[in-house]
Order: structure tokens, then C-alpha cells, then sequence
């Protein structure tokens, strides 16, 4: 990572120290094997919160959360409505539903586009900036399409983080590069690389 990025970070946003981090995760194909790598890099006792919107089949039952769980020693769950997001948990979005966050509890909401034309991650990162403010983190992993480049907009302007998966790294760089060709992303990383980046920015600003 260059100096200019860790000083856009540093000098571009505004962390209040008295709330954790809530850590939006948008990912799509070639997803799995990018969450997988940044949640077995979670430092133990983070204090941060994950929650991860993934492109799913609508039609099929998920094992996203069974498989997520060899890969980390916290908690990872599917989300159920109105549950209250805490510390140190990893929140997984359930099949054909879209989400929003309000007084930091998610809520899950019946799709109104067509399978194929959703924006799952824009919609949630959207709400995450309203609710959380510069608490909010925005990350894109590898996925197909721009899913997630207008979240990230008001992620940015609410003075919260942006991430993105370095396109090397992905097996599908469309989300990515799409995020990156926004100008707004503080940080481009390798997925493995994210949390330990994370875990520092939070312990310098406390």
C-alpha cells in the first residue's frame, strides 16, 4: 500500500472511538474464496462487526454461513430481522432478501427487482452510511458487474472507510474495478491483508 493511501485514510476520515466499526462485505463470484481468506485473518477480539451481503441464488438454501464458520473463530450467523448487530460477530445476509440497518439493527426486506437486476450491496451500503455514519466500512470483494460503487458514494460522503479487493487478486475484477474507478476507495488490498489494515486504523484512533 502506498503512503498516499494510508495518509487518504488517516487524514480522510473521522472514527468516533466511543462505536465500533460496522464492516460492510459486498461480494459475488469468486466472493467465497475472498471472504474465506479475510475472515481467517480476524485478529481475536476485533471489536469490529462484519456483515456480509454475497450474491446468492434466490432459489436455493445457502451454506454460506457453515462454510464461513471453519474459516474464523467468531461468531458467524444469518441474519434474522431486527437483529441487533454486535461486536466480534459476523452477520451473513440470507438468500433473496435485500437489507437495510436502522439504530444498528438490521432489517430484511422482500427484493422489488428481478433476480439478475438486484443491487443487494449498494442498497445495504447505502443504509449503512445513513445509520452508522463514519462508523460505516464498505468493502468489495471479487464479483461481476458494479454492485456496490454507488453504496460506496455515500459511504464516503458520511466520512466512513472504503475498500476494495485489489483486481490481481480476484477471480472476477468487474466489482472491484468499478469501486476503485470511482475514486473514492481509501484502501486496495488482497482480502487476507484487510482486517489486520483495519484492526490498526481502530487501535490508532482510540
Amino acid at each position: 500500500m502506498s503512503k498516499k493511501i494510508d495518509n487518504n485514510l488517516k487524514n480522510g476520515t473521522n472514527i468516533n472511538p466511543s462505536k465500533f466499526l460496522y464492516v460492510g462485505i459486498g461480494a459475488s463470484a469468486g466472493g467465497l474464496d475472498a471472504l474465506k481468506k479475510f475472515l481467517s485473518n480476524i485478529p481475536d477480539q476485533s471489536g469490529m462487526a462484519f456483515i456480509i451481503v454475497q450474491h446468492m441464488d434466490p432459489t436455493h438454501k445457502s451454506g454460506l454461513v457453515n462454510i464461513l464458520k471453519r474459516s474464523t473463530s467468531i461468531t458467524v450467523s444469518q441474519v434474522e430481522d431486527g437483529v441487533q448487530v454486535e461486536p466480534d460477530h459476523v452477520c451473513v445476509i440470507p438468500p433473496n432478501n435485500d437489507m437495510g440497518i436502522l439504530d444498528g439493527k438490521l432489517l430484511l426486506l422482500e427484493p422489488t427487482e428481478p433476480h439478475g437486476l438486484r443491487m443487494p450491496i449498494n442498497y445495504f451500503f447505502t443504509s449503512l452510511a445513513q445509520d452508522q455514519e463514519d462508523n460505516a466500512v464498505g468493502i468489495i470483494l471479487s464479483g461481476f458487474g458494479s454492485d456496490g460503487s454507488i453504496g460506496l458514494k455515500s459511504i464516503k460522503a458520511s466520512g466512513g472507510i472504503c475498500i476494495a479487493q485489489d483486481p490481481f487478486t480476484t477471480v472476477s475484477e468487474g466489482m472491484p474495478m468499478s469501486a476503485i474507478n470511482t475514486g473514492l476507495v481509501d484502501i486496495v488490498l488482497a482480502p487476507e491483508e484487510m482486517p489486520e489494515k483495519l484492526a490498526a486504523y481502530v487501535k490508532s484512533s482510540s
